[in-house]
């Protein structure tokens, strides 16, 4: 028996070493002929853009409840991701984005992307939800090491992916103006699913403005609303005696707004829905607020607070924190350092905790 674990603990490294030596050795060669094409100003068909980016953390648990009792420290990669976007003809492309540091969930992104609608662009395959600012958003672009308790709550299904069809709406209006829209139909089983684990699928969406204005600080200001609704198939408790697996309705709604600058960043969201339980209809609520100041010799200063309630019935359930950190940039978002202090204040109190990341993008 213990021999066969073994093989099979060998073979499934032997993949994973298999899986990341051909897609180092694919990058690097697609890499050397995107620079050898590098002369050439027209566009040729088909075409093939590599990319992507490495994060990696140190996680300090500080026993701040001081009864001897903390999580491990540890040291981690985040994420390892490459992307391979292209183009078969004018307006029909794709993109597919991978991480070998996650064996069992390796796909991020596989969807083809037709662009035949102007301005507007369709997704088919398997691509991030659209609720809100910070689930869409990539991890590279954020300030904190972990996103909002609302947002993992109520911004997404059981995963920030799924697979199914999506529209994307992009308009420059005058004046700097613009207008932005999108929804995705997916199953809301999550990725890298064969089946769909429900009959219905689910809907989410999104519509805002934003305004540039290049001559103020390079101002950026979005403002949007979002929604979602759907189901999920809640699996039955072992340890409860006749549980069984259950489909909850759920719907969401909420709104968001960032502003950017040469000098500070801020974001926040406000999120809230109810899942239709067996026992009666849950409501659950929740937001974050996020400000960045950028300061000389490429420094920034971090602050956040997000709170979340998963029963706005119950009591003592209250999840909320408050982050303080400070960030240096080698070279803009493609090379940063962060350290961040996640201060708990929840109804239930948890131990602090302590985060060194680190972001290189290629």
């Amino acid at each position: 028996m213990n021999n066969r674990l073994g093989c099979k603990r060998k073979t499934t490294v032997h993949v994973l070493l298999s899986i990341t030596s051909a897609l180092l050795i694919f990058t690097a060669t697609a890499g050397w002929v995107a620079a050898q094409d590098g002369s050439s100003k027209e566009k040729t068909y088909p075409n093939l853009t590599v990319s992507g980016y490495l994060q990696t953390q140190a996680f300090i648990p500080l026993d701040t409840q001081d009864d001897g009792i903390e999580d491990n420290s540890a040291f981690s990669i985040k994420r390892l991701r490459l992307r391979f976007r292209g183009e078969i003809i004018d307006k029909l492309g794709y993109t597919v984005m991978i991480d070998p540091s996650t064996i069992n969930n390796l796909v991020r992104d596989a969807f083809i992307s037709l662009k035949y609608i102007p301005h507007h662009e369709i997704r088919l395959g398997q691509m991030k939800t659209l609720f809100g600012y910070e689930n869409p958003e990539s991890s590279t672009r954020l300030y904190t090491v972990n996103r909002a308790y609302a947002s993992d709550a109520l911004g997404r299904g059981k995963d920030a992916r799924d697979i199914g069809v999506g529209l994307f709406g992009d308009w420059d209006l005058p004046d700097g103006f613009g207008l932005e829209y999108g929804a995705t139909l997916v199953n809301g089983a999550g990725p890298n699913t064969v089946n769909d684990d429900t009959a219905r699928k689910n809907v989410w969406g999104r519509a805002g403005v934003r305004y540039k204005n290049e001559d103020a600080g390079k101002l950026n200001v979005r403002i949007g609303g979002s929604f979602g609704v759907g189901n999920y198939l809640k699996t039955k408790d072992p340890d409860v005696a006749d549980s069984v697996d259950t489909e909850v309705d759920f719907l969401r709604y909420g709104a968001d707004l960032v502003v950017d600058t040469d000098w500070f960043h801020f974001s926040a969201e406000f999120l809230m829905g109810n899942d239709d339980l067996v026992g009666g209809a849950v409501d659950k609520m929740g937001f974050f607020a996020t400000a960045v100041g950028f300061l000389p010799y490429h420094f920034g200063i971090i602050t956040r607070f997000d709170q979340f309630d998963p029963n706005v019935d119950k009591e003592d359930d209250l999840a909320r924190r408050a982050v303080f950190g400070a960030m240096y940039d080698v070279d803009a978002w493609r090379a940063r350092l962060i350290v961040t202090y996640e201060k708990d204040l929840s109804e239930t109190e948890k131990d602090d905790r302590m985060y060194v990341w680190a972001q290189v993008v290629y």
